[in-house]
């Protein structure tokens, strides 16, 4: 039931060490410490594309606001390397456009990113280097374009529809 802007405060706390109850107590205001870390959340948010929701209850967002949310909270810990799992699962179009430019975005500005995800074409916008596996085993590895030459990725991944002519 905590709202958007509650979330990111969590993931703020735990960078900082000062405690859930001092991040959900921060919002009203206080300390330089508590508006700095609302400040913090807030550019997350937007950072996300999420300005404007910060009160509203996270349980209310749609789906792929709430993945969205989902990475500014990671954001907020301050890592090295994000990792997402599957990220665009259950999105519509509109909603994985959103997605990759959010990733593009933290590309741009140094983040290394492991993404694993099978919907090919968000793979492909976002990436340097595409691993594939399958069934346990490294199947191709290299650039975007290379992998989606590689007759095993074709068989295993992408069908014959995406064969170059």
């Amino acid at each position: 039931d905590m709202t958007v802007l509650e979330h990111v405060m969590v993931g703020l706390s735990a960078a900082s060490g000062s405690g859930l109850w001092s991040a959900l107590s921060s919002r009203s205001g206080g300390s330089q410490q508590d508006d700095r870390h609302v400040a913090k959340a807030r550019e997350l948010l937007g950072f996300v594309g999420l300005a404007g929701f910060e009160s509203v209850p996270a349980n209310t967002l749609p789906y792929g606001h709430r993945r969205l949310l989902e990475i500014a909270r990671a954001l907020a810990v301050e890592p090295r390397v994000l990792l997402l799992d599957e990220p665009a699962a259950g999105l519509v179009a509109e909603e994985i456009h959103a997605l990759g430019d959010v990733i593009m975005r933290l590309k741009k500005n140094g983040m290394t990113i492991v993404l694993v995800e099978h919907h090919m074409d968000l793979v492909v916008q976002v990436s340097d280097r595409i691993t594939v596996i399958d069934y346990g085993a490294v199947i191709a590895e290299g650039s975007p374009a290379e992998v989606q030459r590689d007759a095993r990725v074709i068989a295993a991944y992408l069908g014959p529809s995406h064969v170059a002519a």
